[in-house]
């Protein structure tokens, strides 16, 4: 069993050797593991958790070495494949004097964005409690079939599903295909995480319980996570509304926060086996997820500052 399967992108990311300027005044960077889809997964392996990352990456040395970090650090990699079709994809980051960040990709068209369904290792997919997924692979065709076939097989073998919203407005053609792309694929998800600016985009002007009762839970969704940065989280399901403070950190990067934040949530809600959304310790996984997704901000890079699970304390 695999206690969650993550499906997406798995990129290079290179941090800047110089903060709070352009990236045109960078002069070297430092390679590390990213790609929401692949943070998560390796939260999952590093906080104790048996994880496993679907994803396409180029038959490259920037691809292997994605592949062997993740496998170094727990991760199972036999839905990982390499194509010639493209490279891997990287990003420039460039980061702010407050930890605020701005990506450069170099994705035109990078693997992951080459990924179908014929890709889709169905016999992994129903080895998982936990099939779990991000919005960048809804932009397009065929990866939206692909993202879609990852939770309806999901579904079938009795997993729960869950979306990272994780909206990149400017990747999108425009904002107006949105709204109908996730609204297609909400029916096939139970958990929603999304953050405040991500929320008012969907909901304006609603609150988590309101946003929960009006749209989400009509489409099918079970619980609706809303992520405030330092103010902390809130779930909302249709048993209650659960909210836990963030602690204050300093922070110097927050790209991955998000990404420590979900690997924290579900490591709490799958430490004892397969988990129910009925009687979900909603309390215990919040407090998890923002040490893990504020802990992350305290260093540079996504998954540099993830703490292992000896220093969680249940």
């Amino acid at each position: 069993m695999i206690d969650v399967l993550s499906f997406g992108e798995a990129l290079v990311d290179f941090l800047p050797g110089k903060t709070g300027c352009a990236l045109r005044e960078v002069e070297s960077f430092r390679r590390c593991l990213g790609g929401a889809p692949a943070n998560f997964a390796l939260g999952i392996s590093r906080l104790g958790g048996r994880s496993g990352l679907m994803a396409k990456l180029g038959d490259d040395e920037f691809g292997y070495y994605l592949r062997d970090t993740l496998h170094a650090s727990g991760v199972n990699v036999d839905g990982v494949i390499h194509t010639r079709e493209a490279r891997t994809g990287l990003a420039f980051i460039e980061l702010g004097a407050g930890g605020e960040r701005r990506f450069l990709f170099y994705r035109h068209p990078s693997a992951d964005m080459t990924i179908g369904p014929e890709d889709v290792d169905t016999a992994l997919v129903s080895q998982a409690a936990v099939v779990h997924a991000g919005t960048n692979l809804l932009i397009r065709e065929p990866n939206r079939r692909a993202t879609h076939l990852c939770f309806q097989t999901g579904r079938s073998a009795g997993a729960l599903t869950s979306l990272d919203l994780n909206l990149r407005f400017h990747q999108w053609t425009s904002r107006d295909a949105i709204r109908p792309t996730v609204e297609a694929t909400l029916p096939l998800v139970d958990v929603v995480k999304a953050n405040d600016e991500e929320l008012a985009f969907l909901c304006p002007e609603q609150s988590p319980r309101a946003a929960f009762d009006t749209y989400f839970a009509p489409l099918g969704v079970q619980a609706l996570v809303v992520t405030m940065g330092p103010v902390g989280a809130t779930v909302a399901t249709a048993h209650g509304e659960w909210s836990a403070p963030a602690p204050q950190v300093h922070a110097v990067d927050t790209t991955g926060a998000g990404d420590g934040f979900l690997a924290g949530l579900w490591r709490a809600l799958t430490r004892q086996g397969r988990p129910s959304l009925d009687d979900a310790d909603w309390d215990t996984a919040l407090r998890v997820a923002n040490k893990v997704g504020s802990q992350i901000c305290t260093a540079y890079g996504a998954t540099t500052a993830l703490p292992d699970e000896s220093e969680l304390r249940w």
